[in-house]
């Protein structure tokens, strides 16, 4: 199986959003999470997708879990299940040369934790009215990189880019 990576960005308490909104709009972060994702696969729940402004986001491959029977999306895959999800990847990834990208929602992070590799999270220093937060991350993890450049830190949401991956044995 390819691996599976978290990408999400988080306020000081773990905030991720806001009435199925993005808590901030940071350019850098959002260059960020296109340069990270494109050619790879991505999960998402049916609200996440429903966010996105312009549908399925082109260079990737699109699945959407969701428990509504009826929903569809013409460019996107759709699932019912994290196991459905995951078998959808599989077939769209014969070669195992794309990774799989977590993208949200908050339910669908919790049940991906687990199961992932690595978790790419934009910190932003700063606290925000939410009603979505991501997990805890937990000693399961450790910290593999961290990217912080100048206009990272001096932009009016300072932030910083770190990949965590799982510790050996976890």
């Amino acid at each position: 199986m390819a691996n599976i990576n978290i990408i999400v960005a988080i306020g000081l308490h773990n905030e991720i959003g806001l009435s199925n909104a993005l808590l901030c709009h940071i350019k850098p972060d959002l260059e960020y999470f296109k340069k990270t994702t494109k050619g790879h696969i991505m999960i998402m729940g049916r609200k996440t997708f429903l966010s996105l402004p312009n549908g399925p986001l082109s260079g990737r491959d699109n699945i959407i879990i969701t428990r509504q029977n009826d929903f569809e999306h013409e460019g996107a895959h759709v699932a019912r299940s994290i196991e459905e999800s995951l078998e959808i990847a599989k077939k769209l990834n014969p070669d195992e040369d794309k990774e799989i990208f977590i993208i949200g929602g908050g339910s669908i992070y919790e049940q991906f934790m687990p199961l992932a590799d690595k978790l790419y999270i934009t910190h932003i220093f700063q606290d925000f009215e939410a009603s979505v937060y991501f997990p805890k991350i937990s000693q399961t993890w450790e910290v593999e990189q961290v990217i912080a450049k100048r206009e990272n830190i001096e932009h009016m949401h300072p932030h910083v880019f770190t990949i965590y991956k799982k510790k050996e044995g976890k």
